[in-house]
């Protein structure tokens, strides 16, 4: 079989997950090829195993360089390495027996498969993000998710059907998590502390304004209640053959010239990495 074919097999083991973006039916798994809904709708999946579920060209700016500089942080450097330890331990206080996972905002995927891969049999995956690049590299890399190309405020995915959200340093659509997320289900997003790679901000930015969580905890806890907020906040020592991949994966340098990079490259010896994880669960209220 193909690895097209192979994918909708195992997707069609749990399609009572999915609903069509556009009409919100049932989604069912076609001739191994494709998603088909009751009313016509019809999603392929790629030759990569992948399927884009946009009803419309998406606008970003996320392109194949910065994940694949992102994809060569996450697994090769040390920098996220504790955000993926904290993230299993809480999510083995909280979810027992099998469970499905959903990183929205997953870019590339790396995040979601080193802490799905923790669980082995007891986790189905799925990683969403608007980017097709970001997908496309996510399911040549990584073979068990379910990499599908979506948006956040059309997620493709049946009420109260995801059990853990995973949503790290990106951006949110709460209306659409509060639908998926089950009943005694929990979401962890993971926002930027006010020294995150502040290393950087200090080089490129003479005016340093550190960045506040409090307005993102407050519409956060519009939606969801919540119970717990871990922080992570550790310096690391960086090597030359990552500062590379750390300068292009953050938009946070999008208008830097390419002379600047190279002279911040020189300077970089270390990184601090400063995160939150909200954790939370429905409004009991």
């Amino acid at each position: 079989m193909k690895k097209r074919e192979i994918k909708a097999a195992f997707v069609k083991k749990n399609q009572e997950l999915f609903q069509c973006p556009i009409c919100r039916s049932s989604l069912e798994v076609a001739e191994f090829q494709r998603f088909v809904c009751s009313n016509g709708h019809s999603f392929d999946f790629a030759k990569q195993g992948y399927v884009n579920l946009l009803t419309k060209p998406p606008k970003t700016k996320y392109d194949k360089t910065l994940f694949q500089a992102r994809k060569i942080i996450i697994n090769d450097s040390p920098l996220y390495k504790d955000l993926h330890q904290v993230i299993a331990e809480k999510l083995n206080q909280m979810v027992h027996g099998k469970f499905t996972i959903a990183d929205l905002g997953c870019g590339e995927g790396s995040h979601l498969q080193k802490i799905g891969k923790r669980f082995d049999e007891n986790v189905t995956a799925v990683g969403l993000d608007i980017s097709k690049e970001g997908i496309l590299l996510a399911a040549k890399s990584y073979e068990k998710p379910i990499w599908l190309v979506g948006d956040l405020a059309q997620l493709p995915f049946q009420n109260r059907s995801i059990h853990v959200i995973l949503n790290i340093l990106s951006p949110s659509n709460y209306q659409e998590f509060t639908r998926v997320l089950s009943a005694d289900g929990a979401i962890l997003k993971v926002v930027p502390g006010s020294n995150y790679l502040q290393e950087l901000r200090k080089i490129f930015f003479a005016e340093e304004k550190k960045d506040s969580t409090q307005n993102t905890r407050a519409l956060f806890q519009k939606h969801f209640e919540l119970i717990e907020v871990i922080n992570i906040h550790r310096t690391y020592s960086i090597s030359e053959e990552h500062v590379e991949s750390l300068l292009h994966m953050t938009p946070l340098l999008w208008s830097v010239d390419s002379e600047q990079l190279e002279k911040a490259g020189k300077q970089l010896k270390e990184i601090t990495v400063d995160l939150d994880i909200l954790v939370g669960r429905h409004n009991t209220l």
